[in-house]
């Protein structure tokens, strides 16, 4: 539980120091965190859907769904983000037998999946500025791409009312932090 590697804030800290003072026999702090860190990434007994699945990061524009998901080991992400200088990933291309798919190990890993859908939203969202919408058409019945991506975000549960699954998908089963 270091700040200076980004995995604790000052809140955590502040709370930390007073569970200490009331409960001085407590284990070390280290140890305590490690013991959490070790039960929030363990996936044992979870399908490779599941994994991919939990804690699942979904941003919804113009009926495009853009999905971040990790598996504790390698961190496969879009293509997109290979660019990206804010936040900087230190994106390292990994070898993949599939000619679709890019692959890449994170350097950064300071930088959550959380913090890459900002930069996501803003590729899908220049990507679809770049299509050219004839005047006079609209993009659907009354209703302006605006209004639709704003829908789309409330029901997908995006960045701004917070982050989670698919509603219509099914329950993971429990593991230790979910």
């Amino acid at each position: 539980m270091d700040l200076k590697i980004g995995k604790a804030t000052p809140k955590d800290s502040k709370y930390v120091e007073k569970l200490e003072a009331l409960f001085p026999d407590l284990p070390k702090r280290n140890d305590i965190f490690d013991s959490l860190q070790k039960a929030k990434f363990d996936v044992s007994g979870l399908t490779t859907e599941q994994m991919l699945r939990k804690d699942q990061k979904t941003i919804y524009r113009q009926g495009v769904k853009v999905a971040i998901s990790a598996i504790y080991m390698d961190l496969e992400i879009c293509g997109v983000l290979e660019h990206s200088h804010s936040p900087s990933l230190k994106l390292t291309p990994a070898s993949s037998t599939h000619p679709n798919l890019h692959a890449y190990l994170q350097g950064n890993t300071q930088v959550s999946r959380k913090k890459l859908l900002p930069l996501l939203q803003e590729a899908l969202s220049a990507y679809f500025d770049s299509m050219k919408i004839p005047s006079g058409q609209p993009e659907t019945a009354d209703v302006s791409r605006e209004q639709v991506d704003k829908e789309l975000d409330r029901a997908s549960n995006s960045l701004i009312s917070g982050l989670s699954q698919d509603e219509e998908d099914p329950p993971l089963p429990p593991t230790p932090m979910n």
